[in-house]
């Protein structure tokens, strides 16, 4: 869309860009060996290319550094944490810590006990008279014998304090079931002073513990305060606490140990996964208590909490939903939209502002991602409801550290080293202006989606099997993942709601209020088992107004094991309360003020007037949040074709107006009536994206502007001197070309090379007054100058730039820059000594040993054709 108006610069403003809305990093700082003079330098490079904070975790050394390395929270580490917030500080920047180092709380001072435990099983049936073992004591965690006939006899106490037994059962056929503790993995890529055990992810007291020796080494620390701690996902094997069996007995109300049997898959399959079902609720509900005391922790010190809940054996809505900062993340190309919207519908259910990503996490190989692959990650990350990015990442590395520097081993290698920092800060203005938006209003969805837990734990194999929402496939073999499919596609905009969650929820005028929101419908996906207390809300509900639909039909049977019949029979008697006609298709059922719906969730929404954006139609996505008098959109052009045309909209507006993220530029937009809302003219390249700022009432006082329709092309054809103005290993001598081409084809220097050449032309004005500048095929980034003045950088295709003004002759530059990937290919091909990290060292996307020897050389440099195009005003019809 066009330039801003100076007319009316409060509705066409964009928000206060905060340090919040800008980008933020976790950095890495390896062995801590840092010096104050180099994070001083670092924390101005990262402020300017427009870094909003920090997020500092330190980890394990580099090789040879050892010298360097200080012990985590001695008092030269807290000197250095003390220098670095108060220079960040000092910038406008911010910083998050982690109360520990490496991946997950843990380190020496954690016991066997307290530590992030497993379990191995053994089952023995007996054939003789006696039962003879020797178990460790301290891993011992149950013992059992269970005969035929149902009888248990629980042997844990028999055992003597060298661990043997010696049983002899009664007559009949018997089978010994024995438990141990396993003290889990160890704290993973800690820092060289800190390794030891991992805590215990479902010990609340050992939580408490840990933080309080943190506490104590802590005290001395007396700079800035940081915003938050950080709390990493649980990818890591766990499940068994020493709490578990005592929890599990108050909590379930029947004692695991006479069930072993069925938790072990040796009974019958509908008893083994109620047993199965009610173990992992209550590890989730452990689990959940331990990171309340870390969350309580933080907010008795005055710190938020950030917190990854993907992964783990738990209830991952109600987990996010703990978090002051809800956090999810993409891996590489696993991750996806839906479900990073569990991390944001529980961040909106509970009214947190903020909903982070961990951004960037190995989207391919070092050194091989561009600008335009990270927006776009950033993109969907923003559709999914995100609106707080922080990369992962950047690590940091002295100045006299050999090219590439210090690195962590799964990242993007965010840092100054990487040649597209080069342009970087293009896509961090992209972001900060996104997420200033997109950090303003309340979010603007209308449908809940039930999140059915109790049939997750049911049907997954295995023990505290990981919940892994991070896989799409797994993601979409359940009811309510091919659900949110079809209403994502068909333009619904929901959030998932969990049983605890539903229970917060209350009607008013027909509408549900979760947080500040207000949803027209419930719709419980194809489920099997619900608690009683959820179908006895879901009724509560509907009396008080709601609409609820279930997919297929009622849920048939309640969660867990005990009390089955009796909690059976209660929700028999609940479904006989919803009278449904039998009938193909649709079918209602109206109790008290609301109706229940059964059928298709596309037919349900419409039973309930529920709107659809069919812009979805046009293959444009969207986010979508209200304010004071209006409602903002994030739209994307997600298609394979250029939207040039009227674009529906569900909403009602009596203005509204286009802004850029890109480049900032606002103007109001066309807006024509239609029979199911309004219609706004877009023109957006795929994967452009643009933000609609929607007005109740006609507060835009002048005609729509931005729009243009572009003539015949005038390409140009230099010739062009190119001269390499930044990078390594060495800076090829300059070239004029008569043709554009790869700089790679120019020879081995030019092979190797990464980093900017500035290419220089000069042509005479072609007709018109307005033109839009086409660099063609750009690898990776361009940042333009014309006459002098520079015109903006482009980071992605198409690469475009407007132009307003030219002079008879005018000198154009382009100054490009490439991917990592040719100058790390060629470290590797001349074996240079460069990958001198502990622990893992550097790895690829496989785990294997990282060698880029053998990768293809990446095409570099501006490839064109670089045209002109005129451009003119233009105006929409409305007809």
């Amino acid at each position: 869309m066009g330039e801003s108006s100076e007319a009316d610069p409060g509705h066409l403003a964009w928000p206060m860009i905060t340090a919040e809305c800008r980008p933020w990093t976790r950095w890495w700082w390896p062995g801590s060996a840092v010096a104050d003079a180099d994070l001083e330098r670092e924390l101005s490079r990262l402020e300017e290319v427009g870094i909003g904070g920090v997020e500092i975790t330190p980890i394990y050394g580099v090789q040879g550094e050892e010298h360097h390395n200080l012990a985590f929270l001695n008092s030269p580490w807290l000197e250095r944490l003390d220098h670095t917030v108060t220079e960040a500080t000092g910038r406008g920047m911010a910083v998050d810590i982690v109360p520990g180092t490496g991946w997950h709380f843990g380190g020496p001072s954690i016991g066997f006990e307290e530590s992030a435990m497993t379990f191995e099983s053994a089952v023995t049936r007996l054939e003789a008279e006696r039962f003879e073992a020797t178990y460790d004591p301290a891993r011992l965690q149950s013992l059992v014998a269970y005969a035929e006939d149902g009888r248990t006899v629980d042997l844990t106490d028999e055992v003597g304090d060298d661990g043997r037994i010696e049983w002899r059962p009664e007559a009949g056929s018997w089978t010994v079931v024995s438990i141990l503790g396993c003290a889990g993995r160890e704290v993973k890529r800690a820092a060289p002073d800190r390794e030891g055990l991992m805590l215990s992810p479902f010990h609340p007291a050992a939580m408490r513990e840990y933080l309080e020796r943190f506490d104590r080494e802590f005290a001395a620390y007396d700079g800035p305060p940081v915003r938050a701690t950080f709390h990493d996902s649980f990818e890591f094997d766990a499940h068994w606490s020493p709490l578990l069996l005592e929890t599990f007995e108050d909590q379930c109300g029947y004692r695991l140990q006479e069930h072993l049997l069925a938790l072990l898959g040796e009974t019958d399959e509908d008893t083994a996964a109620r047993v199965k079902a009610d173990y992992r609720r209550v590890l989730s509900r452990l689990y959940a208590e331990t990171i309340t005391e870390w969350m309580q922790w933080n907010h008795r010190r005055g710190r938020q909490a950030r917190f990854q809940a993907h992964c783990a054996p738990g209830n991952i809505l109600d987990l996010y939903a703990l978090a002051d900062i809800p956090e999810t993340e993409f891996i590489g190309d696993d991750g996806h939209v839906l479900a990073s919207k569990l991390a944001s519908s529980a961040g909106h259910l509970t009214d947190s502002r903020l909903i982070s990503a961990e951004t960037a996490t190995w989207l391919d190989e070092h050194f091989t991602v561009s600008l335009g692959a990270l927006k776009a990650h950033i993109d969907e990350l923003f559709l999914a409801g995100i609106n707080h990015i922080v990369y992962h990442g950047t690590a940091y590395s002295p100045d006299d550290a050999p090219w590439p520097g210090w690195l962590f081993y799964a990242s993007t290698q965010l840092n100054s080293r990487n040649p597209i920092w080069r342009d970087i800060d293009a896509l961090n203005e992209y972001v900060s202006r996104c997420q200033a938006v997109l950090q303003t209003g309340e979010p603007d969805a209308d449908v809940l989606v039930y999140w059915p837990m109790e049939d997750i734990w049911h049907a997954e194999p295995g023990f505290a099997e990981r919940v892994p929402i991070l896989d799409r496939d797994w993601f979409e073999s359940y009811s309510f993942g091919r659900v949110a499919g079809t209403l994502q596609e068909q333009g619904y905009s929901f959030e998932f709601v969990s049983d605890r969650l539903l229970e917060q929820t209350h009607v008013e005028a027909g509408r549900i209020i979760a947080g500040t929101g207000e949803y027209e419908a419930v719709i419980v996906p194809e489920t099997t088992h619900i608690p009683l207390e959820t179908m006895e809300r879901l009724l509560g509900l509907v009396e008080s107004g709601a609409t609820v639909g279930f997919e297929e039909g009622l849920p048939a049977d309640v969660p867990g094991y005990h009390e089955l019949e009796s909690r059976r029979n209660r929700l028999g008697a609940l479904c006989d309360r919803i009278t449904l006609p039998e009938r193909d298709g649709l079918s209602v059922a109206r109790i008290g003020d609301g109706k229940f719906l059964v059928g298709e969730p596309e037919s349900m929404l419409a039973a309930a007037d529920v709107r659809r954006e069919s812009l979805v139609e046009q293959e444009l996505q969207f986010v979508r949040r209200r304010f004071d008098g209006g409602k903002h959109y994030f739209i994307v052009n997600k298609g394979e074709e250029p939207i040039d045309g009227w674009v529906p909209i569900a909403d009602s507006p009596a203005a509204v107006a286009g802004l850029d993220p890109k480049t900032g530029a606002a103007a109001p937009a066309a807006m024509r009536h239609e029979d199911e809302g309004r219609a706004v003219y877009l023109q957006l390249a795929v994967g452009e994206s643009v933000i609609l700022r929607c007005f109740e009432e006609d507060v835009l006082d002048e005609a729509p502007r931005g729009y243009y329709t572009t003539g015949q092309p005038v390409t140009l054809n230099g010739p062009w001197s190119v001269t390499f103005i930044r990078g390594g290993p060495e800076r090829p001598p300059g070239r004029e070309l008569d043709e554009l081409q790869s700089w790679t084809e120019l020879g081995e220097l030019y092979e190797r090379f990464g980093g900017t050449a500035r290419y220089e032309t000069t042509f005479d004005r072609p007709p018109g007054e307005r033109w839009s500048l086409d660099l063609g095929t750009v690898h990776s980034s361009a940042t333009v100058w014309l006459n002098g003045d520079r015109i903006g950088t482009v980071m992605d295709a198409p690469y475009r730039l407007s132009i307003d003004d030219l002079e008879e002759q005018n000198t154009l530059v382009v100054e490009v820059t490439n991917r990592g990937a040719n100058r790390i290919r060629d470290l590797d091909r001349r074996d240079v000594d460069w990958k001198c990290f502990e622990d893992i060292n550097l790895v690829d996307l496989e785990y294997e040993p990282f060698d880029a020897s053998e990768w293809d050389v990446r095409p570099a440099g501006l490839l064109g054709p670089v045209r002109l195009r005129p451009r003119e005003p233009w105006l929409p019809d409305r007809g």
